[in-house]
């Protein structure tokens, strides 16, 4: 079995020649050809924190669209949430905002 690097195709004998290979081309996308029918695709990122820009746009973006609460809980009771959050497939926020819109529902009702 020959891996090709998608982008140059080159062959190599296994994945991890091919990941050197994308790591010291600097490569950020690269797909593998695995016997023309399966591809692999590896993402090098090269994020190296936000820009000043993006951080501005994302603080215009909570002071325009978004109100913040700050929720305090006795000791334990956050793991106890989290942990119905998780059975739900919900993040921690989501579940807290879906059982409060329920709560506001059920009270106008």
């Amino acid at each position: 079995m020959v891996l090709f690097c998608g982008i140059c195709a080159i062959p190599y004998p296994n994945i991890q020649y091919v990941l050197a290979h994308v790591k010291l081309s600097f490569v950020i996308r690269c797909y593998l050809r695995l016997s023309g029918v399966m591809c692999y695709n590896l993402n090098m990122s090269t994020y190296k924190g936000q820009t000043p820009a993006r951080r501005k746009a994302s603080e215009k973006y909570r002071a325009e669209k978004i109100d913040t609460i700050l929720i305090r809980v006795p000791k334990g009771k956050k793991a106890i949430i989290q942990d119905a959050a998780a059975k739900k497939e919900k993040s921690l926020n989501q579940y807290i905002v879906d059982s409060i819109n329920d709560a506001l529902e059920r009270d106008m009702r």
